[in-house]
């Protein structure tokens, strides 16, 4: 919710879903969840008996921290902040990492970023060294990719030193030559 740079990744192609569900991100570490239905579908719905029940289902106390998490994204203005700073960190990974003979592809959108790498190379062994340098991110072993999704809040100026650790630690863990 918001990392991308849009509320919803989905806003970035030419998709209207007919429901979308949300979870961790709505409630900033607080047990909530909610659905977005399209009416269409609502009203299919209410015409069935179909019932779901939950532990914290109409919890007031879930609903203000989810309308209080809606409002800093909103007044703090962090969906745009992810996407100018997710742009500025993918731009430095992409410059700093060129030259590095076991990165295969750098994508990202906002906030979400992955490294691929080269199928002999050990993201595993990439994790460990990054932790030993205060870095954490995560890990794909299926697609052999760094996973990186900082905080909205971000500092900006943290980018360099970050993309030069990651880059630190791929050639002293792939043993390449750049």
């Amino acid at each position: 919710m918001g990392r991308t740079g849009k509320w919803f990744g989905y806003n970035h192609f030419n998709l209207k879903p007919d429901i979308v569900v949300l979870g961790k991100s709505l409630g900033n570490g607080y047990p909530i969840s909610a659905i977005i239905i399209e009416n269409e579908i609502i009203e299919k719905v209410e015409k069935t008996d179909f019932g779901y029940y939950q532990s914290h289902q109409n919890d007031p106390l879930g609903c203000k921290v989810a309308e209080a998490v809606l409002d800093c994204l909103n007044e703090d203005n962090l969906i745009e902040q992810s996407r100018l700073i997710g742009q500025e960190l993918l731009t430095t990974l992409q410059h700093d990492l060129k030259d590095v003979s076991v990165v295969t592809d750098i994508r990202g959108i906002g906030l979400m970023i992955g490294i691929e790498l080269a199928k002999e190379t050990l993201v595993g062994k990439i994790f460990d060294e990054l932790v030993r340098r205060g870095i954490i991110i995560g890990i794909s072993f299926t697609h052999n990719m760094l996973n990186i999704l900082p905080p909205y809040i971000m500092d900006k100026n943290l980018i360099p030193k970050i993309s030069q650790e990651i880059k630190q630690s791929i050639l002293s863990t792939a043993k390449v030559i750049n």
